[in-house]
């Protein structure tokens, strides 16, 4: 990643809000960042803070200096780079954890699994993110419960400080969940990505 793309967008942030500001009653809190990142999450997914929608980059700077209303729920078209663009802001976050819906209710069904830690990560972690709301045609009482868990311990523990990522609309959600889960995940910022499917339009380009 190029240095220049911090220094532009989040280099004076890193100085300004390291030790956070928080204001719970609006869900404005500033987030601690690196001066140069660090790809803990996901490392196998290239990204490039150069490479997200300008529009949401600037929600980024904005959430991060405490402008902004946590939680940011964010949602697109499939391919449009919701994932990787949450990824590139948690290179630059102090404790970042990221978790896929499937991912957490299977932590939670595994008898072998340590579902107090999954559950101990997301109250602490600095920024938690929310990937792959309602993809599944259905959702049950347990992928009802662990979202809710998850606001919970967000609003709770951690100022709202948290990225919900989804392929469909608020409106479409409120279908699957409730309107009381999704005025929760749009309590905050909502940004829509637009545009074609990045992915498709990279592997034709591969191809050409």
């Amino acid at each position: 990643m190029d240095p220049k793309i911090l220094g532009e967008h989040f280099d004076h942030l890193t100085t300004l809000h390291e030790s956070g500001n928080p204001d719970l009653a609006n869900g404005r809190r500033s987030l601690p960042l690196r001066k140069t990142p660090e790809c803990h999450q996901m490392p196998e997914l290239y990204r490039r803070m150069d490479r997200v929608d300008k529009d949401l980059l600037t929600a980024f700077r904005r959430l991060a200096a405490g402008e902004y209303s946590w939680p940011l729920f964010l949602h697109g078209a499939v391919g449009t780079g919701k994932t990787l663009a949450a990824l590139s802001l948690a290179d630059f976050v102090l404790e970042a954890g990221y978790w896929t819906l499937e991912a957490l209710c299977d932590a939670i069904m595994d008898p072998e699994s340590k579902t107090t830690l999954a559950w101990k990560g997301v109250r602490e972690t600095r920024l938690a993110i929310l990937d792959e709301l309602g993809e599944r045609s259905k959702v049950g009482d347990l992928q009802y419960t662990t979202v809710k868990k998850h606001l919970d311990l967000r609003e709770q523990r951690a100022g709202r400080v948290a990225i919900y990522i989804s392929n469909l609309t608020p409106e479409q959600l409120v279908q699957m969940f409730d309107k009381r889960i999704v005025s929760r995940l749009t309590a905050g910022t909502v940004v829509a990505l637009q545009g074609k499917d990045r992915r498709a339009t990279e592997i034709c380009e591969e191809k050409s």
